[in-house]
């Protein structure tokens, strides 16, 4: 329900499904990283956002779909030196995913590192 609520840009409606959702099932890693990829996207409640990433993170060190939300709190936090560290390591273990690269891009250049955002990194 809540994929169909974001391909609808009902954000608000998938973030309540969501929060419903870790009523029934608290320490489910993809509920809890889709969550907060929604709060810091789409809401000011970033530091819930963090918090949900975060264990996240723990639970599953070497994800890279979990670093690249980290990643994204970390350029919302305007704190693009762990930011570009996070989605740096997203980017080399998916590829060619454009929302990580976007994210990736965007961190560089909030860093002014403006030659790596065009791939020259």
């Amino acid at each position: 329900m809540a994929l169909i609520r974001i391909e609808q840009k009902s954000f608000k409606k998938a973030i309540a499904h969501y929060e419903d959702t870790m009523k029934k099932a608290p320490k489910n890693p993809t509920i809890m990283n889709n969550l907060a990829h929604l709060l810091v996207s789409y809401t000011d409640r970033i530091g819930r956002a963090e918090k949900l990433a975060r264990k996240v993170k723990s639970i599953m060190p070497g994800d890279p779909i979990a670093a690249d939300t980290l990643g994204w709190v970390h350029h919302h936090r305007k704190d693009y030196k762990n930011a570009i560290s996070e989605l740096y390591f997203a980017a080399q273990k998916i590829g060619q995913n454009p929302t990580i690269r976007y994210h990736l891009a965007a961190a560089y250049y909030e860093n002014r590192q403006y030659e790596k955002k065009r791939g020259r990194a």
